[in-house]
């Protein structure tokens, strides 16, 4: 976290998040766990190049992205490490959806 809003919005939200697992009726509790995964699949879904980028120039500077950095370190080029996070979080989903419509 770089700014000042990240600071106080994000402990604020996890707080709130505790707060509703802890306190909140069943009801409450499934609407808010589906609302963070709509957003976590919204997320995912706006970032889904970047996976599958080497980098890019932020404010006029060149810089790797994550799968680089990962690609890196590890074996594989980039685009693997980008397939590899996609698959993880298809199936993610995919778990997510059995969970929430299981009878």
């Amino acid at each position: 976290m770089r700014t000042l809003t990240g600071w106080l919005v994000l402990p604020a939200l996890g707080i709130a998040i505790l707060e509703l697992a802890w306190r909140g009726t069943a009801d409450q509790r499934q609407f808010g766990i589906q609302l963070l995964g709509v957003q976590a699949c919204i997320s995912v879904w706006e970032q889904f190049g970047y996976l599958f980028s080497a980098g890019g120039s932020i404010g006029g500077e060149l810089h790797r992205s994550d799968t680089s950095a990962i690609a890196d370190a590890l074996l594989f080029p980039y685009w693997f490490w980008g397939a590899a996070i996609s698959a993880v979080i298809v199936l993610l989903l995919w778990l997510s959806f059995a969970v929430a419509f299981r009878r």
